[in-house]
């Protein structure tokens, strides 16, 4: 874990339950820790828990070419929100190592979406950036031109106290799965 907090008030998320202000490791000393958890343990791919990883495209950013200006070479994992991403982070994000993002689209019905505070439409699960391409997302989750190696998805199906409201919605909320079609996607049940 580099970084804790996240500013948005999803209701189904565990960083709920942690104050929502956001606190960093430095870029330099984020890679400090990454060298020497590589040079300690030697494992095959390393997993950031970030709430957020992406929260700070600028701090993004920085530790991707720290970790490139030091040569460091090995792959790892991180979570993002589609909302946060775009195609420069992608690159940067590549060229560092990393080979998989987990975003959480949570549900394709508007009304689940609304239910959960995610802060975004079905619509914006596509991600566009500034320039109406779509980093995260395009043709749908399969490798942006080399970018990253493989994008995944996480859609929430059960929101404890609410599943009375959502199950009407729950093949809008599955049909995201479906169009789509992540290389990799996981339900969760709350």
């Amino acid at each position: 874990i580099t970084s804790r907090g996240c500013p948005y008030a999803c209701t189904f998320c565990d960083a709920e339950m942690t104050p929502r202000q956001y606190r960093a490791m430095s870029p330099t000393a984020t890679v400090d820790l990454m060298e020497k958890i590589l040079h300690t343990y030697d494992p095959p791919q390393i997993i950031l828990f970030d709430d957020l990883f992406t929260i700070q495209r600028k701090r993004v950013i920085e530790i991707c070419k720290e970790i490139v200006r030091r040569g460091l070479f090995f792959e790892w994992v991180c979570e993002s929100r589609v909302d946060t991403m775009d195609f420069e982070m992608l690159r940067w994000l590549r060229k560092a190592g990393c080979v998989k993002i987990y975003y959480g689209l949570e549900s394709g019905s508007p009304r689940v979406l609304v239910t959960m505070k995610k802060g975004v439409t079905p619509r914006n699960t596509s991600c566009t950036d500034s320039s109406g391409r779509t980093p995260a997302t395009t043709k749908q989750f399969r490798p942006i031109g080399g970018v990253i190696r493989q994008n995944s998805a996480i859609f929430t199906t059960r929101i404890p106290n609410q599943i009375a409201h959502i199950g009407p919605d729950m093949p809008k909320a599955l049909s995201a799965a479906e169009t789509i079609s992540p290389p990799l996607s996981a339900m969760t049940a709350g």
